[in-house]
């Protein structure tokens, strides 16, 4: 019955008509099939996305919690924190860091904390608390550049999608008007 109205119902003639029914109903199919891998694809990359969020929060976390680690180690030791060069530059990278008004910023932990912290563990490398701080510093650097590229990847992949789905409401639009 569908059938018979789009074909009844077309202004065009003989293959044209088939054309415009067959980019209609293939249009129909993408937006059908669309839905589901759209779904798919999204929950795929919030899942993995997610997953990466997680292990860059635990492994940041445990950096902070190091610096109260060793602070409290010190105390403990009755060490005056200014004696101490390495602890005084690990604690100033955090204030420093923390004092930035975009702290929560992830390029800004990377740039402010994550990359000068590495810097003052290879250079205090005989330190035994930068070897593991070290063990942090590289899970959270590894986490934040998943991040990233997952981003960039999933970007590129539904900025396409959008092209694509734009292409196709084109297509359906005109064959919808053909058949008015």
């Amino acid at each position: 019955m569908v059938l018979k109205i789009f074909l009844t119902n077309f202004k065009k003639k003989g293959e044209e008509k088939y054309e415009m029914y067959r980019k209609l109903i293939d249009c129909l199919n993408f937006f059908d099939r669309q839905i589901e891998y759209s779904q798919n694809n999204f929950n795929v990359f919030i899942s993995n996305l997610n997953q990466y969020k997680t292990n860059f929060e635990e492994s940041s976390n445990m950096i902070l919690r190091k610096q109260d680690e060793f602070i409290s180690a010190v105390k403990r030791d009755n060490i005056d924190l200014n004696q101490d060069d390495f602890l005084k530059s690990f604690a100033g990278l955090i204030r420093q860091w923390h004092q930035n008004k975009d702290w929560k910023n992830l390029d800004v932990f990377e740039n402010l904390l994550l990359e000068p912290l590495r810097e003052l563990c290879k250079s205090n490398i005989v330190d035994s608390r930068s070897i593991t701080l070290l063990e942090y510093i590289i899970k959270s650097s590894r986490s934040l550049e998943k991040i990233k590229d997952i981003k960039k990847v999933y970007s590129e992949y539904f900025s396409d999608e959008a092209k694509h789905l734009g292409e196709k409401k084109e297509l359906f639009l005109i064959a919808v008007k053909d058949f008015r």
